[in-house]
């Protein structure tokens, strides 16, 4: 042995050490970064993020499928949160094969949403691969569907109750997995996992994507229990339309919508009207936003009746007409809308449209005086109406001032008409 062969025999395992310590270093800087690309999401989507997991949320997990192989399993890389009424997770689950040399260990991403609003048998659903052929011959479940071999060629299906999955499995369902593809979910009661493909972990920039497609799938399945229940509807809408519990998604509110307003559902047929007019989820257009406000106000729904007379005032698609816009503010405002008092108050007091009517707009102005603090929410601004009540006691302390004793008079007057005819209208409406 000469004396180079002697120091590379000696310095073999220095250079083996230094190796080793490159990759150990490569792979704990990747890791770093992950964590502070994930904890960067989890700020600017709102939620807690927790780099080392939390234990507790296994036992949550405890009789999930997913969480029942291998051994000593860890969640690390946790982002959660309460959004409404679901209970969001995001995270990297890593587990345990085998023993001693033959250890082996694999991680994936996991999106978690549990609520109470999901109801429906176990089950977990993957696409099917080639080996899956072979498992079907040994015996291995796999629910096919005679009537739909669309869905049956593409997903292996399980559950521990086949009848109840069957039942559940309706052609809407199928359907709508068949339409995706990659989904890898496993479900029960209260609790929905959507897990990344194979042993891999979705990368910081993907896990909004995967995130909007968890959430597209507990819509399907929680939304489905509301077939037929125009109000249900509706309010799973809203949650979608003003991320309620769920991303916005403005597309999603307004097929939901749309469902309930074709029962005739007035409050749908409104969401949709403001949906047109806003442009969310489909261009504006003020003409479809007009046909489904009329519709809503058509069942005496004083907001839509309100937007209407607004849209009428401002020519907005329909040619301006202010007898018109009159028309709908009067019927909106004996409902007791604000808005629609106050436009009255301002158009008969203050307008160059019409003929100044000083005792009508203080009529109105006191009908938002008497009627505006039953409306103020503290906890949410955008329903307050503070700025109308304090300009319209500012109108009416200018209008105290101003008026002559008979003046004051025909303005009491008219207040007590206004007052007893709303009131009139309140007890004849439906309860």
């Amino acid at each position: 042995m000469d004396l180079i062969e002697f120091l590379l025999l000696c310095l073999f395992p220095v250079f083996l050490l230094i190796a080793l310590i490159i990759v150990l270093r490569i792979i704990g800087g990747r890791e770093i970064k992950r964590k502070r690309e994930l904890k960067e999401l989890a700020e600017e989507i709102g939620l807690a993020f927790i780099p080392d997991g939390d234990p507790k949320l296994l036992a949550r997990f405890s009789t999930c499928e997913f969480f029942n192989r291998g051994h000593s399993p860890k969640i690390t890389n946790l982002i959660h949160g309460d959004s409404g009424d679901v209970k969001l997770a995001i995270f990297d689950y890593v587990y345990y094969l085998g023993s001693g040399e033959n250890t082996d260990f694999r991680r994936q991403s996991v999106v978690s949403l549990q609520s109470s609003d999901l109801v429906c048998p176990d089950f977990t659903i993957r696409p099917e691969n080639l080996l899956d052929g072979i498992g079907s011959v040994l015996g291995k479940q796999d629910i096919d569907f005679d009537d739909h071999k669309a869905f049956s060629s593409k997903f292996v299906l399980q559950g521990s109750d086949e009848q109840q999955v069957r039942q559940y499995f309706d052609r809407e369902t199928l359907d709508f997995f068949t339409a995706r593809s990659d989904i890898r979910v496993e479900a029960s009661t209260g609790t929905l996992l959507y897990y990344s493909k194979g042993y891999k972990r979705i990368h910081p920039n993907q896990i909004k994507d995967s995130l909007a497609k968890a959430y597209e799938i507990f819509g399907m399945m929680v939304g489905r229990q509301y077939k037929g229940d125009a109000e249900a509807q509706n309010n799973f809408g809203q949650k979608f339309h003003y991320g309620e519990g769920v991303p916005k998604d403005f597309v999603e509110a307004m097929k939901w919508y749309r469902l309930a307003a074709e029962q005739e559902y007035e409050y749908a047929q409104f969401n949709l009207g403001d949906m047109y007019y806003e442009g969310e989820g489909v261009p504006q257009d003020f003409v479809e936003a007009m046909r489904w406000y009329r519709l809503a106000a058509a069942q005496e729904n004083a907001g839509a009746q309100y937007v209407l007379g607004r849209m009428y005032y401002e020519g907005e698609g329909v040619p301006k007409d202010f007898a018109e816009a009159m028309n709908w503010f009067e019927k909106s405002a004996l409902q007791k809308d604000i808005d629609a008092m106050f436009a009255l108050g301002r158009e008969h007091g203050e307008s160059n449209v019409f003929p100044k009517n000083e005792a009508e707009a203080y009529a109105w102005y006191s009908m938002v005086k008497l009627y505006a603090e039953e409306e103020l929410y503290p906890d949410e601004e955008e329903h307050n109406y503070n700025d109308e009540l304090s300009s319209s006691l500012a109108s009416l302390d200018r209008l105290n001032s101003s008026f002559s004793p008979e003046q004051m008079s025909a303005a009491q007057k008219r207040v007590a008409e206004l007052q007893k005819e709303i009131e009139a209208i309140e007890l004849a409406r439906p309860v």
